[in-house]
Formats: C-alpha cells, sequence, structure tokens
C-alpha cells in the first residue's frame, strides 16, 4: 500500500516503531500490535484472521530489506533501525529490538493494489464456474453477493488451475444480481470456464482482508471455485481506481466511463483503504 492523503491530521506523522517478524516485511505493510515470546510489546504483520485489524498501527514507509542497507541503520544512532543484514526483523530483546518507519495517522488513507496472484479464500465466497459466454449474468458464490457496484476484469495470465484464458482484458460493472448465485453486469462480457478475474469489491463497505504479505488486496478466480478475497470488518474502500496503458494516470473507476472497455493492458485495481479500528474498538476518546 501507498500513502494516499491524510483526512484530519496536515501532515503525515511517520515515525519509528518496534517490530518483530521471522520474515522480511515489505513497503506499504499494515502492521498490528502484538506481543511474542521473543519480544514483547513488538509490533506483528497482519495475519488472515481479520481480529488482527482491532490492533492497527500503521503503514510501513520503508521495508525491512531496504531499511537493513539504509544509511540511518547503519548510523547505529538513537534513530537506527537495528537491522541485520539478512533484512529480518527477529531480533529479540537481548539484540535490541528491530525498528521500521510506520505511517500512525489514524486519519490516513492507503491506496492498496488488488493482487493477481491466485490467493486462497473461504466456501463463502467461491468464484464458482463460469458457465457461458457473452453474458450479463456471472455466477459467483452462493452467498456474500454484497458486491453491488463493484466490477470483475478479465485477466490474461494463468489462472488458478494452470489453465491460459480464453479471454481477457475486459472490464465490467457489477450493477445487480440476477440470482443468488449470480450477479448481473451492466454489459455483456465474454466469459469461459478457464476465465481469470480480479473481483474489484463496492465501496463503503466493511470488508476486505489483504494479503500475507499485507500490502494489497487479496483477488483471484479461476475455474476451480476458490474464493477471490476474504471477507472482513476491519477496514473499508472510500474509492476505486484504475490505471491502464491507454493512459490518463490513476483515475477512479466509473461506471458511465470504464464499463464495457475491452482490450485493455497494463491494468492495475486500487482501492483507497480506511482503517476505521485503528488500535482501538472503542474509537477516540472525548
Amino acid at each position: 500500500m501507498k500513502l494516499s492523503r491524510i483526512t484530519n491530521e496536515k501532515t503525515a506523522f511517520i515515525m519509528n516503531v518496534t517490530a518483530f517478524s521471522a520474515t522480511a516485511i515489505v513497503n506499504g505493510a499494515l502492521l498490528v500490535s502484538g506481543a511474542t515470546t521473543t519480544a514483547q510489546g513488538a509490533t506483528v504483520t497482519v495475519g488472515l484472521d481479520t481480529t488482527d485489524g482491532l490492533n492497527v498501527l500503521g503503514v510501513t514507509q520503508v521495508g525491512s530489506v531496504v531499511a537493513s542497507a539504509d544509511v540511518e541503520n547503519l548510523a547505529r544512532s538513537a534513530y537506527a533501525f537495528n537491522l541485520g543484514s539478512d533484512g529480518l526483523v527477529n531480533d529479540g530483546t537481548t539484540l535490541g529490538l528491530n525498528y521500521l518507519p510506520l505511517c500512525i495517522n489514524p486519519g490516513a488513507t492507503y491506496m492498496a493494489l488488488y493482487s493477481t496472484t491466485t490467493a486462497s479464500g473461504t466456501g463463502s465466497d467461491n468464484v464458482g464456474t463460469w458457465t457461458a459466454s457473452t453474458i450479463t449474468a456471472a455466477q459467483r458464490g452462493t452467498t456474500g453477493l454484497d458486491v453491488l457496484g463493484g466490477w470483475l476484469f478479465s485477466l490474461a495470465g494463468v489462472n488458478s488451475a494452470g489453465n491460459t484464458p480464453t479471454f481477457s482484458g475486459s472490464l465490467r460493472y457489477i450493477s445487480n444480481q440476477s440470482a443468488t448465485t449470480h450477479v448481473t453486469l451492466l454489459t455483456a462480457m465474454n466469459i469461459s470456464t478457464d476465465s481469470h478475474m480480479i473481483w474489484v469489491d463496492r465501496t463503503w463497505k466493511k470488508a476486505g482482508v489483504l494479503n500475507t504479505t499485507a500490502d494489497q488486496l487479496r483477488s483471484q478466480s479461476g475455474s476451480t471455485g476458490t474464493g477471490f478475497k476474504l471477507n472482513g470488518t476491519k477496514m473499508f474502500s472510500i474509492e476505486n481506481y484504475i490505471n491502464a496503458d491507454v493512459g490518463g494516470g490513476t483515475v477512479p473507476l466509473r461506471e458511465w466511463v470504464h464499463d464495457g472497455l475491452n482490450g485493455l493492458t497494463g491494468v492495475s485495481l486500487f482501492s483507497e483503504m480506511m482503517f476505521p479500528s485503528y488500535f482501538s474498538s472503542n474509537g477516540p476518546s472525548s
């Protein structure tokens, strides 16, 4: 994720925060508060459990591998990151805790990229099998159809079943649902059983879990029935954006502009995210 804007503060509040993880932490990762038996009070990356979102601390501005070689780390001063050459944030209390710079503004929003990798999903968020070509009723799963106002984009890459999709590069707006297992697309879309898509959720909905590195939204599809994205309640999207080879930069998705587009290449889809829990489930104090 990348910092998008600050909604209720004048500047971004970035400071070094203790971190602990057995693997490298990437730039733009959401970190949450937690303790381990090795380094009490350290922060850890977001796991797959949505309850982690209750302890949001902030988003890394520098990844641990980069931080290990940073001049600030090498200075060995009070501001040092204290990271070893392996770039792993796994030093315990005996060696001194490791630090990474986080943006910790509660009012910050972030641009999260929809991942094109085939991550795991849940049974209640299944794709199912795409049913036909040139249709406006696309089959999804049996539950969780609260996605009206979202988008489907067909990918060209190999899907989760190992197949190269017949159709790709098409963007469609989800305008309705025709049954409990289908969503209605505003414009007909070429779909086949090997179709592989990004599912962009609707805005202003408490939902979404980040991928395993906590820097992108979970998204996938294919013909094997695995889910696009885990449902959660600890963050929400305020706007969806697209960047593509057609030019124009990164712009908000709008059905009267982007629905029905075909042959798109170099597409990146983003959601501007907010984290309402932010270290406390009780909200700000008075």
